[in-house]
Formats: structure tokens, sequence, C-alpha cells
């Protein structure tokens, strides 16, 4: 980032010396992104960010296709995906939004769509590749495999945010025609994103004013910003069979301390040991490894956050762009868990700078905060 700022102070869209060297550094970093995520250089808008690029998706895909096109998608997407769903709702779009089931997991979307197949031949469907709050990984692959073969003219969205530098994401293996994701999610500046669109797809843009990237989002690009979000993807990927295995370990091991300190808690999601507490029967599903739900019953989520703040500990009650709503989490209660639980559960991210020191202290200062707020304690 640093070297891109300080060679020369160019517009990529300039046809001078300088804007040609800006140019050379933005498709050298479109080039890279696209080889490391399994797409065509050609793919590959920058943008702002998943929030924007999940919404070039949902609204350049719906426009293109028609005023009466459907739309599927699943009740534990991210804000960014269900409001501009919402959105599109009200302007004429059927919107149809299915549950998940007891771990989080949705595995409905491919049905919903078949039963409209008959008279609705094109259509929308969105599914993230991960969640946001309970690590769920879902069968994107699986759907975009089956409406490929059986309905083709509907299109699939995937919001990679979570996944993209945490396992393997391969674009076309997917068979999805849009992927979005952040940079900042595997260590790459805020404020940087991207939105993977198929060969052969098109769009209606969201803004106008340019002819950047096919005028699919017209803007001067940044340099700088693409350069230093494909470097930090590398590393990523380079690291990540390490990161998935120490984050195992490190997980393993902070559930372990809670245990043998007898704090009492439920685990949301993928990995839960007290899966019968969903009433589901359903067995374990896969999850991401560095995203962990807890509930702690009796103790109200914003009481705990508070508190553990003041220890110097940071977690949140849900996705981090919606942790200041003071409403239960909509994806932990489309799941099917009571209230009680849903009221008491926190969210506890793991990165690839997390130590065995770092969750040790974190588990301690938990279990301590845990024990002053259990009503049992008579505070």
């Amino acid at each position: 980032m640093i070297s891109a700022w300080q060679k020369v102070p160019g517009n990529p869209a300039s046809t001078h010396f300088a804007g040609r060297a800006q140019r050379r550094i933005l498709e050298d970093a479109r080039e890279k992104i696209a080889f490391l995520i399994g797409a065509f250089p050609d793919e590959v808008l920058f943008t702002s960010g998943a929030t924007e690029a999940n919404n070039l998706a949902l609204f350049g895909h719906a426009r293109a296709i028609g005023q009466t096109a459907s739309l599927v998608s699943s009740l534990i997407e991210h804000a960014s995906v269900l409001q501009g769903l919402q959105n599109l709702e009200k302007s004429g779009h059927p919107l149809r939004l299915v549950k998940p089931d007891g771990m989080g997991i949705v595995s409905g979307l491919a049905q919903e769509v078949l039963s409209k197949a008959s008279d609705q031949k094109t259509g929308l469907v969105s599914l993230q590749l991960a969640n946001q709050e309970t690590g769920a990984i879902q069968p994107v692959a699986e759907l975009g495999e089956q409406l490929t073969r059986m309905i083709p003219g509907w299109r699939i969205h995937t919001d990679a945010t979570q996944a993209v530098g945490k396992f393997g994401v391969d674009f076309h293996r997917l068979s999805v025609q849009s992927l979005a994701f952040s940079a900042h999610k595997f260590g790459g500046p805020v404020g940087a994103g991207a939105l993977l669109v198929r060969r052969g797809v098109k769009l209606r843009p969201l803004f106008f004013g340019g002819g950047q990237q096919e005028g699919n989002r017209p803007g001067t690009e940044s340099a700088a910003l693409a350069t230093s979000m494909a470097a930090a993807l590398a590393e990523a990927i380079a690291d990540m069979t390490d990161f998935q295995t120490r984050t195992k370990v490190i997980r393993g091991r902070f559930l372990d301390s809670l245990r043998e300190q007898s704090v009492p808690f439920l685990v949301n999601g993928p990995g839960n040991e007290n899966s019968k507490e969903t009433g589901t029967g359903q067995r374990n599903g896969a999850g991401m490894p560095h995203i962990l739900n807890l509930s702690f019953p009796g103790i109200r989520a914003d009481l705990l956050l508070m508190a553990l703040d003041l220890e110097k500990v940071a977690v949140s009650a849900g996705s981090a762009c919606s942790s200041g709503s003071i409403l239960p989490s909509g994806v932990l209660t489309s799941m099917g868990l009571p209230e009680e639980r849903v009221r008491s559960a926190i969210r506890i991210s793991l990165g690839h700078d997390t130590t065995i020191q770092a969750i040790d202290q974190a588990s301690q200062r938990l279990v301590k905060v845990v024990r002053r707020l259990t009503p049992e304690s008579g505070e």
C-alpha cells in the first residue's frame, strides 16, 4: 500500500506515464486476486467492501433479470443482503426467505426455487457461504450444482465475506454467478472489497458517472487498496491450513477451560455439543472454527458484554454491523432457539494473532464475570 501511494500520484484511468503506472499496479492486483480465488481477471470488480458488493449484486441481478423476477434467500443472511432484498420486495419482486435448521444450516433453497420453476423461469437466489454469527458453512456448491442442472435461468449470488481467506474458495467451482467479500476479514485494509461476476452475466450498475470497470462500478479505483488487498489475501491463503489447525486448538482449549471451571454454557450452531437443546435431533454440521457463539443461561448478553469490556475482553452480541442493536439475534431466533437462550448469547471471534496466552486470559476473565453475574451469586 505504501509503495503504491509513494510511487506516483496517478489516476489509473489516465493515459500519461503516472496513470499507466497506477494501472499496472491495479491490474496486477486484479490478476492476483482472480488467481487466488478461482476466477478470471475480468470477473473481479473492486468495491468499497462486501456491503457495496452485495448491494451491487442483488440490485444489479434483479434489475437485469426484470421487474417480476422472484427472489429466494435465507433468514440468516447479513443485513446488507436481507435489507437489500426487502427493498427489492417493496419495488415489486416476490421474496421468499427460508429458515435454517437448529444448527444454523439452510438446506431448502433448491426446493423453494424448484417449486416456482413452473411459472418462474428466471430469478435470483442469495445464500451466504458462511454465517457471520455461528460460523455455519452453507451448501452453496450443492445449490449451484442443482440449479445449474435443473433450471439454469436462475442466478445465484453468495456473500463469502466470512469464508474468503479462511478456507478454500473457488469461484467457478461454486457454480454461482456472483460472489462478494471484504478485505478486512483476512487482514487487508478496511474500505476495500470485491464482487466477482461470472463472464457473460450482465448487471445493472448502482452508480453512474464513469466507464471504469466496464461501467459496472464507475469511479476512480484505488490501486493502493487493491494491491494491499491482494497481498493480504495471498498471505491468508498461504497460512490457511496452519490457521485452521491453530484455531481449532485454541477454540478447544477455551471451551475445555470453561468446562473445567464448571461454567454453564451452550454452543449455538455447528460444533454444538448440546445439540439436543435445539430440538432438531440433527447431527452437528460444518462450521468455521474461528467463530464461536455461546449462550450463558440466566445472564443477559448486554450485561455480559459490558462486564467483559471492562475486563478488556472484546466480544459481540452478533454481527459487528448490528451489535449495537438491543433486539435479539435474528439468526439465532430463526434457528428456533428459545428466547432466553438467544438473549444470553455472545459471539467470540478468533483471529490470526490470537495466542494461547490471550485465550487463557480471556477464559479466566470470562469465568470471573460469569460467576459475578450469575443470579445464584446473590448480586
